[in-house]
């Protein structure tokens, strides 16, 4: 059974009615992103300039933007996630990340923006960190935190990338979904930012393409396309 038809997009419908057994075998499409040590990045934080702010914003790609489609046969990397059937089928389910902001007295700042990915081949492997500064977005929400409320999310983003499995849909593997857009949504609820629950729809609790639909609606949300930040990188 096909996901989709080369150059198009879909999975509104077709998606949902795909058999776990089907994407099972799915491996992911590399992007060449090398995953990255979350906490040499949080160090750059720790600049010794006194903060006048902190700023969190969750950003989606959507797989068609202004779409709740769950996928797309697109395999461009700056639109999200690609992953590919034994049978040679591609499907592209977008991407959701999270810029960490710190705004300095001084008008300085460090940014490093982050998202969460497969570290194997297949839709269930140990989970990873990648830098996701430029990555492009179609609608965003941000928020200003505390710095506890700030840390305690770059808390979760370091176990996420030590100790949580990527798992793409609710559908196999024991049904515990963990996914971009879930790590999303937690390192900002982490952080005492409130926004609505996922749409859980066919293989799916949470994608890009519905949480960005969700999102859109929320008060305040930037529906504006663009690219993400570029991030600070490292600190030693």
């Amino acid at each position: 059974m096909p996901v989709g038809t080369p150059g198009g997009g879909g999975g509104g419908g077709n998606m949902a009615t795909l058999s776990s057994s089907y994407l099972e075998n799915a491996t992911i499409v590399n992007d060449n992103k090398p995953k990255i040590d979350p906490e040499k990045y949080i160090r750059c934080f720790n600049d010794g300039k006194p903060a006048k702010e902190y700023k969190m914003t969750i950003y989606i790609n959507q797989p068609n933007p202004g779409s709740n489609d769950q996928w797309t046969s697109d395999i461009n990397s700056n639109i999200g996630q690609g992953f590919i059937t034994p049978g040679g089928q591609i499907f592209n389910v977008g991407h959701t990340f999270v810029s960490f902001i710190k705004v300095n007295t001084d008008g300085s700042s460090v940014t490093q923006v982050m998202g969460f990915y497969p570290g194997g081949l297949g839709l269930k492997s140990p989970g990873i960190v990648k830098d996701d500064g430029g990555h492009a977005y179609n609608v965003s929400y941000t928020s200003s935190v505390t710095v506890d409320q700030f840390n305690l999310s770059l808390n979760t983003v370091i176990n996420d990338s030590k100790n949580t499995v990527y798992n793409l849909g609710n559908y196999i593997f024991g049904g515990v979904e963990y996914n971009c857009t879930d790590a999303a949504s937690a390192w900002m609820g982490n952080a005492g930012i409130r926004l609505p629950a996922g749409v859980a729809r066919g293989l799916f609790t949470n994608t890009p393409g519905d949480y960005g639909q969700v999102l859109s609606n929320v008060n305040g949300a930037n529906k504006s396309p663009g690219k993400a930040p570029q991030s600070h990188g490292e600190c030693n």
